[in-house]
C-alpha cells in the first residue's frame, strides 16, 4: 500500500519543502491535481485512492492528491496545472502526463510502467525466451513517450531542405512557392534529382517509421489534452459594407473570458457546412453564443443563414443532452435573446419575423448603460426542478447585496424580455429567471437558466468588465470583475460534466483552435473590412477581433528579395567591403614602394 498524501492550501506549508526537494532530486513521485467543483476530478478521486491502497512500490517517494492552488505554488514555472484533473508523474526532473482511463487498473499499470522496479512473472521465476521475445515485440509496437520538442526535431529532419548538405536556395526561400512558373529546365531537373534522392520512399523503413511516430504523436496529444476543456464559440455576421473583407467575427474579449479558467477555444463559423459544424460539436465540451446583430446592417442571406445554423445547433445540443451527454450553453446578449425564441418558434420565417418585428415573443427595448440587477428568489419546488446549479449558489449573501446595490453589469441591446408581458408565461414553463434589471420603468430579464438543460443566459456582457475598455460606462470595479469570473466558473464547472474528447488537438502544429487564426488590430481591421475607403467605425467589430471568411492574403514584402542573410548586419557588410578595398590599396602601395627601392639599389650599385 502506498501512503496517499492530501495537500491543500490549509496544510501545504507542511509538504512544500519535501515536494520541491523531491522534484529537484529527480525522485519518483505521482500527483493528481484537482480543482474544487470539477466533475472529472470527482469521478477520478475514488479510483486514485483505491489504486494507492492496492499498489505497493517503495520507489515512489510521494503520491499525493493535491489542490490546484498548492500545486501551482509548488511548481510555478515548471508545470502549471490548467486542465483538470491534472495527473502527472515526476521522474528524473521530467513531467510525465497520464493518458489512461479514470480506472483503478489503468492507474496501477501507469504506476508500474514508470517505476524502475522489475515486475516478477510467475512468482519470481525466470521467464522463458519466448515470453521475452513477445514482450520485446509488444514494446516495439508501443508508442514512444517523446516530448513535442523532440518530435518536432524528428519531423524537421525528414524535410528535404534539412537533408541537403549545402543550404539550397530552391528549398529554403518561401518566394519560390509563388514563382514556380519561372523555373528553368535546369532548375526542374535539379529539383527532380534532389527529390528522388532525399524524399522518403513509400513503404520503406523510414516511411513506415515516420508514419508510426506521427500517429503516436497525435495519440499522445489527444491523451495529454484528454481532460482539457474545449469550448466552442459561434461567430456572428459582419456588417453589409464590411462583408467584402470578411463574413463573420468573434471579438477577442469573449475568447479571453472563456480562457479565464484554462479552457481552449474552437471557433465555429456560422457559415460552415452543417456536417462540418456537427463534427465540431462532437469535439467541444460547451458552447458560447456571443452578442452582435443579425438585422439592420447585415446581409439578408447572412441573417437567415445565421438563424438556420443556430437553430440546428440548439436542437443538436438538446439531442445530446437527452441522450445522456451533459452539454452546456452560455448565451450573451444576442444569444440570450435567440436561445428561448428558438425553443418557442417552429419555423425559420416565424423566428425571423418575431425577432425583426418584436411583439409576440420579445419586446423592443433599447438600453446602453451600466445597471444594477436584482436576484430572484428560488423556491424549494424550483430547486427540485432545476437540473443544474443556479448562479446564486456561487455568491454569499454579502456579495449578492453588493451586486444588487451597485451598477456593475453593462447592457447594450435593442430588445429585451419584459417581465410584465404575457409571453413570459410561456417562457417560465421551461426556464427560470435568475435576475432582473429596472430600465426606464420597465423590469427586464437580466439572467436566466433553463430548468431541465444546462443552458444559461445574460442580457448583459460579463466579458466587458474584464477585457473591454473602449466604451464608456463599463464598470471595472472589484465587484464587477468578481461577478464576471464567478459566472465563467459556473459555466466551466458545467462543461466539466461533458464527456466529449477533442481530437483536433491531436496535431498541435496544425489544428482548428483559435490560436491558429489571426487576431487583427483595429488599424488592420479597417484595411481588411473597408479596403476601398478609410472608415473608422467605433463598434465591437473594430476592436482586437478574429475574422473569418477573409479574402486577403498575408505575405512578407521580403519575398521580392532573392536572399537575405541573418549572419551579418548591413553595416558589417559595408565594413567588410571597406576592409577589402583598403587591403587592395595597401598591396598596390607596397608593390610600388618595393619597385622604387629596387631601382634605387640598382642605381647605387652601378
Amino acid at each position: 500500500m502506498v501512503k496517499l498524501i492530501f495537500i491543500d492550501p490549509t496544510n501545504q506549508e507542511t509538504y512544500k519543502k519535501d515536494f520541491i526537494e523531491q522534484h529537484n532530486n529527480k525522485d519518483l513521485t505521482a500527483h493528481m491535481v484537482y480543482m474544487p467543483g470539477c466533475g472529472h476530478c470527482d469521478d477520478m478521486k475514488p479510483a486514485w485512492k483505491s489504486a494507492c491502497q492496492k499498489y505497493q512500490d517503495p520507489n515512489y517517494k510521494m503520491i499525493s492528491l493535491t489542490h490546484m492552488d498548492s500545486y501551482n505554488d509548488f511548481m510555478p514555472s515548471k508545470d502549471h496545472a490548467s486542465g483538470f484533473p491534472h495527473v502527472v508523474i515526476h521522474k528524473d526532473n521530467n513531467i510525465i502526463p497520464y493518458s489512461g482511463d479514470r480506472s483503478e487498473a489503468d492507474i496501477i499499470n501507469w504506476f508500474k510502467k514508470n517505476s524502475p522496479a522489475k515486475q516478477l512473472v510467475g512468482g519470481g521465476k525466470k521467464t522463458t525466451k519466448r515470453r521475452t521475445n513477445k514482450r520485446r515485440t509488444k514494446k516495439q509496437n508501443e508508442c514512444e513517450n517523446i516530448s513535442a520538442n523532440k518530435y518536432n526535431k524528428f519531423f524537421e529532419s525528414k524535410q528535404i531542405s534539412n537533408k541537403l548538405i549545402d543550404n539550397n536556395h530552391l528549398f529554403t526561400h518561401r518566394g519560390n512557392i509563388h514563382n514556380i512558373n519561372t523555373w528553368t529546365s535546369e532548375m526542374m531537373q535539379k529539383y527532380k534529382n534532389i527529390k528522388n534522392k532525399y524524399s522518403m520512399k513509400p513503404y520503406s523503413n523510414e516511411w513506415n517509421d515516420f508514419k508510426r511516430k506521427t500517429k503516436c504523436n497525435i495519440q499522445r496529444y489527444i491523451g495529454f489534452n484528454k481532460n482539457v476543456r474545449v469550448i466552442g464559440i459561434l461567430s456572428t455576421p459582419t456588417y453589409t459594407d464590411a462583408s467584402l473583407g470578411a463574413t463573420s467575427f468573434i471579438p477577442q474579449s469573449y475568447v479571453k473570458w472563456a480562457e479565464l479558467h484554462g479552457a481552449r477555444i474552437l471557433p465555429i463559423q456560422y457559415d460552415l457546412p452543417i456536417p462540418v459544424i456537427d463534427s465540431m460539436l462532437e469535439q467541444i465540451n460547451g458552447l458560447i453564443l456571443i452578442g452582435g446583430t443579425i438585422e439592420r446592417n447585415v446581409l439578408e442571406k447572412s441573417h437567415y443563414l445565421y438563424l438556420t445554423t443556430l437553430t440546428h445547433i440548439v436542437k443538436k445540443i438538446i439531442h445530446y443532452n437527452l441522450t445522456g451527454n451533459h452539454f452546456p450553453i452560455f448565451s450573451i446578449c444576442l444569444g440570450f435573446e435567440l436561445l428561448p425564441m428558438i425553443v418557442m418558434s417552429k419555423k425559420l420565417s416565424e423566428l425571423s419575423n418575431q425577432f425583426i418585428h418584436p411583439t409576440t415573443n420579445i419586446s423592443k427595448h433599447t438600453n446602453i448603460n451600466n445597471s444594477s440587477i436584482q436576484f430572484c428568489n428560488i423556491t424549494e419546488q424550483e430547486k427540485k426542478e432545476l437540473l443544474c446549479d443556479y448562479p446564486t449558489k456561487y455568491f454569499s449573501k454579502k456579495e449578492m447585496n453588493s451586486i444588487e446595490k451597485t451598477p456593475i453589469t453593462y447592457f447594450t441591446h435593442g430588445k429585451a424580455f419584459l417581465m410584465n408581458e404575457t409571453y413570459m408565461k410561456n417562457y417560465n414553463k421551461f426556464l427560470k429567471v435568475i435576475a432582473t434589471a429596472n430600465e426606464g420603468g420597465n423590469k427586464i430579464v437580466a439572467m436566466y437558466q433553463f430548468k431541465s438543460f444546462p443552458f444559461y443566459g445574460t442580457q448583459f456582457h460579463p466579458e466587458k468588465s474584464l477585457y473591454e475598455w473602449r466604451e464608456e460606462g463599463i464598470s471595472h470595479s472589484e465587484e464587477a470583475i468578481m461577478f464576471s469570473k464567478r459566472l465563467c466558473k459556473l459555466f466551466m464547472n458545467e462543461c466539466d460534466k461533458n464527456y466529449n474528447t477533442n481530437v483536433f488537438i491531436g496535431n498541435n502544429n496544425n489544428n482548428l483552435l483559435i490560436e491558429n487564426y489571426d487576431l487583427l488590430s483595429r488599424d488592420n481591421v479597417n484595411k481588411i473590412l473597408y479596403p476601398h475607403n478609410n472608415k473608422n467605425v467605433n463598434s465591437d467589430e473594430l476592436g482586437a477581433t478574429y475574422y473569418f471568411g477573409r479574402i486577403d492574403n498575408i505575405k512578407s514584402e521580403l519575398l521580392s528579395i532573392p536572399n537575405i542573410t541573418t549572419e551579418r548586419s548591413i553595416n558589417s557588410t559595408k565594413s567588410l567591403k571597406n576592409r577589402k578595398t583598403k587591403r587592395r590599396t595597401n598591396r598596390r602601395t607596397n608593390r610600388r614602394t618595393t619597385r622604387r627601392t629596387n631601382r634605387r639599389t640598382h642605381k647605387s650599385r652601378k
